[in-house]
């Protein structure tokens, strides 16, 4: 069913995507494609809301790890049903902790340094209110009340690598 639901709404924006894409790891639920070659992973996980503990995003964030130094491509973990907000408000919370720091803005952030994000739809809003957050950064947000349906941030979907302290973000 959450398979369902993403595929659905990753074709109402047709875009182009393969599921069970074989991976050096097995097979990760998703994968967008452009131009007919990996972009984006995406890895279903059913039960991710704003009560989901730290140490299973954690267990997430390994797996989505691997199937992203094995495709060379950001993973995002969802669909994550949660509270983004009757406004802007919301999405930041999501991606920079607000006052407090969530499990899920904890995934964001420090999982985006192992090119891991989530991909997050509204608990009240369901399809008409998404985003995409990778690297503490929203890249993708959909908002359909008020006419949004953009990448904001499109260098935040570039691949991070370490080689000791220096980071390459190509």
């Amino acid at each position: 069913m959450a398979q369902a639901f993403v595929a659905d709404f990753f074709r109402a924006r047709n875009w182009q995507f393969s599921e069970q894409y074989q991976t050096g790891h097995g097979r990760i639920d998703m994968m967008l494609l452009q131009d007919g070659a990996p972009s984006m992973g995406v890895e279903i996980k059913r039960d991710i809301t704003d009560a989901t503990s730290a140490s299973v995003l954690a267990d997430y964030l390994e797996q989505a790890a691997g199937y992203s130094k094995s495709l060379d491509v950001p993973v995002v973990i969802g669909p994550a049903m949660v509270d983004l907000g009757s406004n802007r408000g919301g999405f930041t919370r999501l991606h920079t902790g607000g006052a407090e720091l969530t499990a899920i803005a904890a995934l964001t952030i420090f999982g985006g340094r192992a090119n891991v994000g989530v991909i997050a739809f509204d608990t009240q809003h369901k399809a008409e209110r998404m985003c995409i957050a990778l690297r503490g950064q929203i890249y993708y947000r959909f908002d359909s009340a008020r006419g949004i349906d953009e990448v904001c941030r499109p260098k935040a979907h570039r691949m991070v690598r370490t080689l000791n302290s220096k980071k390459d973000r190509s």
